[in-house]
């Protein structure tokens, strides 16, 4: 009898650390998704400012790693920057919102109104990755201390 309790509590704290590993998981990819939106705006900025390509010529020579890396889960290449955004996996509100008013803005001006686009939206994405980096360890630390402590809340409660 005691053992199944014992048994009971062990699994309910490792469930606690599994939630705040996944959680933390969960975290660092948002990060990583807010850089690979970065590096995609540097692109684009740089096929502007250079070759003065439309957008699905952009997003056609547009390696498909870095779709991916944005979040983009479509089988074939995106189209417009909208069916980009629109097709991607979010792991945060915030760069999803960046993301899509930038694909909703971009191609619809002239050269020199997409590179001041390009260098908006990328100074306020980069803001915004920057605020993630800052956050990111005391966000780690109050995820996992908030879930362990649950967790040992109902063992102690149970036991």
């Amino acid at each position: 009898m005691i053992g199944y309790r014992i048994l009971g509590a062990v699994m309910i704290a490792l469930s606690g650390i599994g939630v705040a590993y996944c959680l933390n998981c969960r975290a660092s990819v948002a990060l990583e998704q807010a850089e690979a939106w970065l590096a995609f705006l540097r692109y684009v900025k740089l096929r502007v400012e250079c070759f003065s390509l439309p957008a699905p010529t952009i997003l056609k020579q547009c390696d498909i790693s870095l779709l991916r890396a944005c979040g983009y889960t479509g089988e074939l290449p995106p189209k417009s920057f909208l069916e980009l955004s629109e097709g991607c996996h979010w792991e945060n509100e915030e760069t999803k919102q960046i993301a899509e008013l930038f694909a909703k803005e971009f191609g619809r001006g002239y050269r020199e109104e997409q590179l001041r686009s390009c260098e908006y939206y990328f100074s306020i994405l980069n803001d915004h990755k920057n605020t993630l980096e800052k956050q990111g360890p005391i966000r780690k630390k109050l995820r996992t201390t908030l879930c362990i402590s649950c967790a040992v809340a109902i063992v102690i409660l149970l036991i």
